[in-house]
Protein backbone atom coordinates (compact mmCIF):
# COMPACT_ATOMS: atom_id res chain seq x y z
CA UNK A 1 0.00 0.00 0.00
CA UNK A 2 3.27 2.25 -0.54
CA UNK A 3 2.06 2.98 -3.71
CA UNK A 4 -1.55 4.76 -2.13
CA UNK A 5 0.20 6.54 0.14
CA UNK A 6 2.58 7.94 -1.51
CA UNK A 7 0.03 9.23 -4.39
CA UNK A 8 -1.79 10.97 -1.71
CA UNK A 9 1.13 12.81 -0.39
CA UNK A 10 1.42 14.10 -4.39
CA UNK A 11 -1.88 14.80 -4.39
CA UNK A 12 -1.84 16.96 -1.61
CA UNK A 13 1.39 18.65 -2.16
CA UNK A 14 -0.12 19.51 -5.72
CA UNK A 15 -2.72 21.07 -4.36
CA UNK A 16 -0.82 23.56 -2.00
CA UNK A 17 0.82 24.25 -5.46
CA UNK A 18 -2.17 24.65 -7.34
CA UNK A 19 -4.45 26.29 -4.05
CA UNK A 20 -1.49 29.27 -3.87
CA UNK A 21 -2.19 30.36 -7.88
CA UNK A 22 -6.24 30.02 -7.41
CA UNK A 23 -7.33 32.84 -5.30
CA UNK A 24 -11.10 31.50 -5.04
CA UNK A 25 -10.69 28.05 -4.34
CA UNK A 26 -9.36 27.21 -0.65
CA UNK A 27 -6.71 24.34 -0.70
CA UNK A 28 -9.03 21.44 0.71
CA UNK A 29 -11.22 21.54 -1.80
CA UNK A 30 -8.54 21.42 -4.50
CA UNK A 31 -6.87 18.53 -2.76
CA UNK A 32 -11.21 17.20 -2.67
CA UNK A 33 -11.26 17.25 -6.01
CA UNK A 34 -7.87 15.71 -6.92
CA UNK A 35 -8.56 12.93 -4.67
CA UNK A 36 -12.27 12.32 -6.84
CA UNK A 37 -10.83 12.25 -9.83
CA UNK A 38 -8.90 9.28 -8.90
CA UNK A 39 -10.71 7.63 -6.37
CA UNK A 40 -13.73 5.03 -5.80
CA UNK A 41 -15.96 7.37 -8.53
CA UNK A 42 -13.40 8.44 -10.91
CA UNK A 43 -14.37 9.93 -13.77
CA UNK A 44 -11.30 7.81 -15.46
CA UNK A 45 -12.63 4.84 -14.96
CA UNK A 46 -10.58 3.31 -12.34
CA UNK A 47 -10.00 3.72 -8.38
CA UNK A 48 -6.50 4.17 -8.38
CA UNK A 49 -5.97 4.26 -4.64
CA UNK A 50 -7.70 0.76 -4.02
CA UNK A 51 -9.03 -1.99 -5.93
CA UNK A 52 -12.58 -2.63 -6.32
CA UNK A 53 -15.52 -0.06 -6.03
CA UNK A 54 -15.96 -0.28 -2.47
CA UNK A 55 -16.75 3.35 -0.67
CA UNK A 56 -14.27 2.91 2.42
CA UNK A 57 -10.54 2.36 1.84
CA UNK A 58 -8.85 -1.00 3.16
CA UNK A 59 -6.06 -0.72 5.69
CA UNK A 60 -3.33 1.26 5.58
CA UNK A 61 -5.38 4.00 4.12
CA UNK A 62 -8.21 3.51 6.97
CA UNK A 63 -6.03 4.27 10.39
CA UNK A 64 -4.34 6.92 8.18
CA UNK A 65 -7.62 8.57 7.42
CA UNK A 66 -8.52 8.05 11.83
CA UNK A 67 -4.81 9.67 12.13
CA UNK A 68 -5.85 12.73 10.00
CA UNK A 69 -8.89 13.18 11.81
CA UNK A 70 -7.01 13.82 14.93
CA UNK A 71 -4.61 15.71 13.68
CA UNK A 72 -7.34 18.41 12.09
CA UNK A 73 -9.72 18.08 14.94
CA UNK A 74 -6.73 18.31 17.73
CA UNK A 75 -5.68 21.62 15.34
CA UNK A 76 -9.53 22.86 15.00
CA UNK A 77 -9.20 22.95 18.83
CA UNK A 78 -5.78 24.78 19.24
CA UNK A 79 -7.42 28.15 17.05
CA UNK A 80 -10.55 27.74 19.52
CA UNK A 81 -10.34 30.90 21.69
CA UNK A 82 -12.58 29.86 24.10
CA UNK A 83 -11.73 33.13 26.70
CA UNK A 84 -14.35 34.57 23.71
CA UNK A 85 -17.20 33.15 25.56
CA UNK A 86 -16.84 34.91 28.93
CA UNK A 87 -20.00 36.68 29.93
CA UNK A 88 -21.22 40.38 28.18
CA UNK A 89 -23.21 41.52 25.53
CA UNK A 90 -21.61 40.26 22.57
CA UNK A 91 -21.64 37.14 24.23
CA UNK A 92 -25.44 37.10 23.83
CA UNK A 93 -25.82 38.58 20.34
CA UNK A 94 -23.06 35.79 19.43
CA UNK A 95 -25.06 32.95 20.92
CA UNK A 96 -28.50 34.05 19.28
CA UNK A 97 -27.15 34.88 16.00
CA UNK A 98 -24.71 31.22 16.17
CA UNK A 99 -26.83 29.48 17.23
CA UNK A 100 -30.35 30.66 16.01
CA UNK A 101 -27.90 30.14 12.13
CA UNK A 102 -27.38 26.73 13.05
CA UNK A 103 -31.05 25.93 14.57
CA UNK A 104 -32.48 27.58 11.25
CA UNK A 105 -30.15 26.17 8.56
CA UNK A 106 -30.81 22.44 10.26
CA UNK A 107 -34.61 22.60 10.49
CA UNK A 108 -34.56 24.18 6.41
CA UNK A 109 -32.34 21.07 6.01
CA UNK A 110 -34.57 18.79 7.71
CA UNK A 111 -37.57 20.19 6.23
CA UNK A 112 -36.18 19.44 3.06
CA UNK A 113 -34.99 15.52 3.34
CA UNK A 114 -38.52 14.89 5.35
CA UNK A 115 -40.22 15.86 1.92
CA UNK A 116 -38.05 13.89 0.27
CA UNK A 117 -36.23 17.06 -1.92
CA UNK A 118 -33.25 16.15 -1.46
CA UNK A 119 -33.37 12.55 -2.09
CA UNK A 120 -34.52 9.28 0.30
CA UNK A 121 -32.57 9.08 3.13
CA UNK A 122 -33.43 7.18 6.90
CA UNK A 123 -34.35 8.99 9.80
CA UNK A 124 -30.90 8.73 11.36
CA UNK A 125 -29.13 9.52 8.00
CA UNK A 126 -31.65 13.23 7.55
CA UNK A 127 -30.32 14.18 11.50
CA UNK A 128 -26.55 13.82 10.48
CA UNK A 129 -27.05 16.12 7.42
CA UNK A 130 -29.28 18.31 9.47
CA UNK A 131 -26.16 18.90 11.89
CA UNK A 132 -23.46 19.46 9.27
CA UNK A 133 -25.60 21.83 7.47
CA UNK A 134 -25.30 23.77 10.41
CA UNK A 135 -21.56 23.84 11.20
CA UNK A 136 -19.35 26.89 10.82
CA UNK A 137 -15.63 27.21 9.87
CA UNK A 138 -13.50 29.44 12.07
CA UNK A 139 -10.60 29.33 10.18
CA UNK A 140 -12.51 30.35 6.55
CA UNK A 141 -13.95 33.63 8.83
CA UNK A 142 -10.34 34.20 9.48
CA UNK A 143 -9.33 33.96 6.30
CA UNK A 144 -11.74 36.31 4.78
CA UNK A 145 -11.93 39.01 7.74
CA UNK A 146 -7.81 39.18 7.30
CA UNK A 147 -8.02 39.96 3.46
CA UNK A 148 -10.55 42.53 4.60
CA UNK A 149 -8.52 43.97 6.90
CA UNK A 150 -11.07 43.42 9.40
CA UNK A 151 -9.48 41.05 11.72
CA UNK A 152 -10.13 43.92 15.15
CA UNK A 153 -13.27 44.83 13.85
CA UNK A 154 -16.13 43.99 16.34
CA UNK A 155 -18.16 42.21 13.85
CA UNK A 156 -15.20 39.73 13.55
CA UNK A 157 -14.85 39.00 17.20
CA UNK A 158 -18.90 38.55 17.13
CA UNK A 159 -18.70 36.28 14.31
CA UNK A 160 -15.92 34.49 15.97
CA UNK A 161 -17.53 34.05 19.25
CA UNK A 162 -20.81 32.60 17.57
CA UNK A 163 -18.84 30.41 15.13
CA UNK A 164 -17.01 28.63 18.53
CA UNK A 165 -20.50 28.37 20.23
CA UNK A 166 -21.79 26.28 16.67
CA UNK A 167 -19.24 24.04 16.24
CA UNK A 168 -18.80 23.36 20.43
CA UNK A 169 -22.53 22.45 20.34
CA UNK A 170 -22.20 20.71 17.29
CA UNK A 171 -19.18 18.44 18.49
CA UNK A 172 -21.41 17.66 21.46
CA UNK A 173 -24.52 16.70 19.19
CA UNK A 174 -22.83 14.22 17.32
CA UNK A 175 -22.56 11.37 19.59
CA UNK A 176 -26.42 11.78 19.52
CA UNK A 177 -26.00 9.90 16.33
CA UNK A 178 -22.59 8.29 15.78
CA UNK A 179 -22.53 6.18 19.09
CA UNK A 180 -19.25 4.44 18.30
CA UNK A 181 -20.46 2.12 21.23
CA UNK A 182 -23.86 0.12 20.49
CA UNK A 183 -24.10 -1.26 23.44
CA UNK A 184 -23.91 2.35 25.78
CA UNK A 185 -26.79 4.91 25.33
CA UNK A 186 -26.20 7.97 22.65
CA UNK A 187 -27.59 10.19 25.77
CA UNK A 188 -24.55 8.38 28.09
CA UNK A 189 -21.89 9.66 25.17
CA UNK A 190 -23.64 12.51 25.28
CA UNK A 191 -22.83 13.47 29.27
CA UNK A 192 -19.64 11.75 28.77
CA UNK A 193 -18.72 14.17 25.91
CA UNK A 194 -20.33 17.89 27.63
CA UNK A 195 -18.18 16.86 30.98
CA UNK A 196 -14.99 15.83 28.74
CA UNK A 197 -15.41 19.22 26.81
CA UNK A 198 -16.08 21.24 29.98
CA UNK A 199 -13.00 19.44 31.71
CA UNK A 200 -10.54 20.14 28.59
CA UNK A 201 -12.06 24.25 28.89
CA UNK A 202 -11.68 24.38 32.41
CA UNK A 203 -8.27 23.04 31.82
CA UNK A 204 -7.49 26.27 29.44
CA UNK A 205 -8.75 29.09 30.95
CA UNK A 206 -8.84 27.31 34.70
CA UNK A 207 -5.86 28.30 37.21
CA UNK A 208 -3.87 25.79 35.63
CA UNK A 209 -3.40 28.30 32.32
CA UNK A 210 -0.46 30.24 33.71
CA UNK A 211 1.16 26.94 34.89
CA UNK A 212 0.70 25.14 31.57
CA UNK A 213 2.19 28.50 29.83
CA UNK A 214 5.26 28.73 31.93
CA UNK A 215 5.78 25.22 30.98
CA UNK A 216 5.51 25.76 26.99
CA UNK A 217 7.77 28.83 27.45
CA UNK A 218 10.08 27.06 29.06
CA UNK A 219 9.95 24.09 26.35
CA UNK A 220 10.41 26.60 24.09
CA UNK A 221 13.42 27.82 25.10
CA UNK A 222 15.17 24.44 25.21
CA UNK A 223 13.97 23.29 21.57
CA UNK A 224 15.01 25.17 19.18
CA UNK A 225 12.37 23.74 16.50
CA UNK A 226 8.96 24.55 16.96
CA UNK A 227 7.90 21.62 14.79
CA UNK A 228 9.63 19.48 17.01
CA UNK A 229 7.09 20.66 19.70
CA UNK A 230 4.08 20.22 17.27
CA UNK A 231 5.51 16.52 16.69
CA UNK A 232 5.31 15.96 20.31
CA UNK A 233 2.34 17.64 20.83
CA UNK A 234 0.58 15.22 18.26
CA UNK A 235 2.28 12.26 19.58
CA UNK A 236 0.51 13.37 23.22
CA UNK A 237 -2.79 13.80 21.45
CA UNK A 238 -3.02 10.40 20.30
CA UNK A 239 -2.26 9.21 23.58
CA UNK A 240 -4.95 10.75 25.10
CA UNK A 241 -7.58 10.43 22.56
CA UNK A 242 -6.94 6.52 23.21
CA UNK A 243 -7.08 7.49 26.73
CA UNK A 244 -10.86 8.93 26.23
CA UNK A 245 -11.66 6.97 23.64
CA UNK A 246 -11.35 3.60 26.70
CA UNK A 247 -13.59 6.68 29.27
CA UNK A 248 -16.03 6.19 26.28
CA UNK A 249 -15.67 9.63 24.70
CA UNK A 250 -15.44 9.65 21.00
CA UNK A 251 -12.53 10.16 18.67
CA UNK A 252 -13.36 13.45 17.26
CA UNK A 253 -14.77 15.26 20.53
CA UNK A 254 -11.84 13.69 21.94
CA UNK A 255 -9.08 15.29 19.73
CA UNK A 256 -11.00 19.31 19.74
CA UNK A 257 -11.08 19.04 23.25
CA UNK A 258 -7.66 18.48 23.74
CA UNK A 259 -6.73 20.89 21.30
CA UNK A 260 -8.42 23.77 23.49
CA UNK A 261 -6.86 21.91 26.91
CA UNK A 262 -3.36 21.86 25.26
CA UNK A 263 -3.28 25.28 23.58
CA UNK A 264 -1.70 27.10 26.34
CA UNK A 265 0.87 24.38 26.98
CA UNK A 266 2.40 24.06 23.26
CA UNK A 267 0.86 27.41 22.22
CA UNK A 268 1.73 29.62 25.34
CA UNK A 269 1.09 33.40 22.81
CA UNK A 270 -1.12 32.37 20.37
CA UNK A 271 -2.83 35.30 20.96
CA UNK A 272 0.40 37.06 19.70
CA UNK A 273 1.98 35.30 17.56
CA UNK A 274 1.97 33.60 14.43
CA UNK A 275 0.56 29.38 14.90
CA UNK A 276 2.93 27.26 13.40
CA UNK A 277 0.32 24.51 13.36
CA UNK A 278 -0.47 23.97 9.72
CA UNK A 279 2.75 24.61 8.17
CA UNK A 280 4.39 21.60 10.24
CA UNK A 281 1.42 19.78 9.20
CA UNK A 282 0.00 20.64 5.76
CA UNK A 283 0.99 17.52 3.31
CA UNK A 284 -0.75 15.28 6.27
CA UNK A 285 -3.65 17.33 6.11
CA UNK A 286 -3.39 18.17 2.71
CA UNK A 287 -3.06 13.93 1.72
CA UNK A 288 -6.56 13.36 4.34
CA UNK A 289 -8.43 15.53 2.35
CA UNK A 290 -7.53 13.58 -0.79
CA UNK A 291 -8.71 10.74 0.80
CA UNK A 292 -11.71 12.27 1.96
CA UNK A 293 -12.20 13.34 -1.62
CA UNK A 294 -11.11 9.98 -3.30
CA UNK A 295 -14.11 8.41 -1.14
CA UNK A 296 -16.66 10.44 -3.24
CA UNK A 297 -18.77 8.69 -5.94
CA UNK A 298 -18.52 11.67 -8.56
CA UNK A 299 -21.70 9.44 -10.12
CA UNK A 300 -23.63 10.46 -6.99
CA UNK A 301 -23.24 14.20 -6.96
CA UNK A 302 -26.89 16.31 -8.36
CA UNK A 303 -28.47 19.04 -7.92
CA UNK A 304 -29.68 18.24 -4.69
CA UNK A 305 -26.09 19.24 -3.33
CA UNK A 306 -27.10 22.87 -4.47
CA UNK A 307 -30.04 22.94 -2.96
CA UNK A 308 -29.00 21.51 0.57
CA UNK A 309 -26.27 24.31 0.04
CA UNK A 310 -28.31 27.01 -0.48
CA UNK A 311 -30.89 26.02 2.66
CA UNK A 312 -28.01 26.43 4.68
CA UNK A 313 -26.68 29.47 3.42
CA UNK A 314 -30.33 31.07 3.86
CA UNK A 315 -30.50 29.72 7.61
CA UNK A 316 -27.38 30.92 8.39
CA UNK A 317 -28.15 34.28 7.19
CA UNK A 318 -31.44 34.14 8.95
CA UNK A 319 -30.06 33.60 12.42
CA UNK A 320 -28.51 36.99 11.60
CA UNK A 321 -31.86 39.01 11.79
CA UNK A 322 -31.98 37.62 15.62
CA UNK A 323 -29.19 40.24 16.15
CA UNK A 324 -30.42 43.44 13.99
CA UNK A 325 -28.65 44.45 10.90
CA UNK A 326 -25.29 44.04 12.52
CA UNK A 327 -26.45 40.15 13.57
CA UNK A 328 -27.41 39.77 9.88
CA UNK A 329 -23.99 40.98 8.90
CA UNK A 330 -22.69 38.31 11.26
CA UNK A 331 -25.23 35.44 10.11
CA UNK A 332 -23.35 36.57 6.70
CA UNK A 333 -19.96 35.91 7.86
CA UNK A 334 -20.68 32.67 9.18
CA UNK A 335 -21.79 31.26 5.84
CA UNK A 336 -18.47 29.43 5.22
CA UNK A 337 -17.96 26.16 5.92
CA UNK A 338 -14.72 24.19 6.54
CA UNK A 339 -12.24 21.57 7.20
CA UNK A 340 -13.86 20.40 10.60
CA UNK A 341 -17.22 19.87 8.52
CA UNK A 342 -15.78 17.44 6.38
CA UNK A 343 -13.91 15.80 9.08
CA UNK A 344 -17.33 14.90 10.31
CA UNK A 345 -18.73 13.89 7.45
CA UNK A 346 -16.11 11.02 6.39
CA UNK A 347 -16.93 9.75 10.24
CA UNK A 348 -20.01 9.55 9.64
CA UNK A 349 -19.95 7.74 6.08
CA UNK A 350 -17.31 5.53 8.36
CA UNK A 351 -19.89 4.90 11.00
CA UNK A 352 -22.46 4.00 8.65
CA UNK A 353 -24.98 7.07 9.61
CA UNK A 354 -24.56 8.63 6.11
CA UNK A 355 -24.87 6.37 2.55
CA UNK A 356 -22.37 7.03 -0.28
CA UNK A 357 -25.40 9.50 -1.26
CA UNK A 358 -25.92 11.34 1.46
CA UNK A 359 -22.02 11.69 1.63
CA UNK A 360 -22.13 13.27 -1.74
CA UNK A 361 -24.92 15.18 -0.69
CA UNK A 362 -23.03 16.61 2.49
CA UNK A 363 -19.21 17.16 0.29
CA UNK A 364 -21.52 19.18 -2.28
CA UNK A 365 -23.05 21.45 0.32
CA UNK A 366 -19.44 22.17 2.34
CA UNK A 367 -18.16 22.79 -1.11
CA UNK A 368 -20.74 25.33 -2.29
CA UNK A 369 -20.61 27.05 1.02
CA UNK A 370 -17.21 27.55 1.54
CA UNK A 371 -16.62 29.11 -2.06
CA UNK A 372 -20.05 30.92 -2.22
CA UNK A 373 -19.60 31.85 1.65
CA UNK A 374 -16.39 32.87 1.19
CA UNK A 375 -17.97 36.20 -1.44
CA UNK A 376 -20.61 36.71 0.76
CA UNK A 377 -18.77 37.41 3.71
CA UNK A 378 -17.11 40.28 1.85
CA UNK A 379 -20.36 42.04 1.87
CA UNK A 380 -20.98 42.37 5.26
CA UNK A 381 -18.03 44.23 5.59
CA UNK A 382 -19.15 46.36 2.20
CA UNK A 383 -15.15 46.97 1.51
CA UNK A 384 -13.07 45.87 -1.32
CA UNK A 385 -10.99 42.83 -1.15
CA UNK A 386 -7.18 44.11 -0.08
CA UNK A 387 -4.33 42.49 -1.16
CA UNK A 388 -4.15 38.90 0.52
CA UNK A 389 -1.86 38.75 3.46
CA UNK A 390 0.35 36.09 4.40
CA UNK A 391 -2.18 34.72 7.25
CA UNK A 392 -4.56 34.20 3.96
CA UNK A 393 -2.19 32.58 1.90
CA UNK A 394 -1.28 30.00 4.96
CA UNK A 395 -5.07 29.93 5.56
CA UNK A 396 -6.37 29.46 2.06
CA UNK A 397 -4.17 26.34 0.99
CA UNK A 398 -4.38 24.61 4.43
CA UNK A 399 -7.98 24.89 4.86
Amino acid sequence: MLGPLALLLALGGLSYIVAARVVLVPGPLVALALGAVVGVGSPLGANLLWPGEQVLPPEPLLSFRAMGAVLLMWGAGVELEVAALRPGRQLFRAMAVGLGGAACSALLALGLLRLGLLGAFAPREQLGLALLSAASAIPVLLAVVRSLGRLHHPLTRTALVAALLVDLVLIALIPLINAEHAEVSPLAHLAKTLVYLGAMIALAEGPAREHLRRWGRAARRHVSRQSALIALGFGITLGVVSLAGQLGVELLPAALGWGIGSRPLFFPDAAEEHNPFFEAFFPFEASYFALAGAMLDLRLVSWEGALFAGAAIVGKVAGGLLGGRDGLRVGTLLVPRGAVDLVLAVNLLVNGVLSPAGYALAVTMIAITTLGGALLARLAFEGALSKPSAELERLRVTR
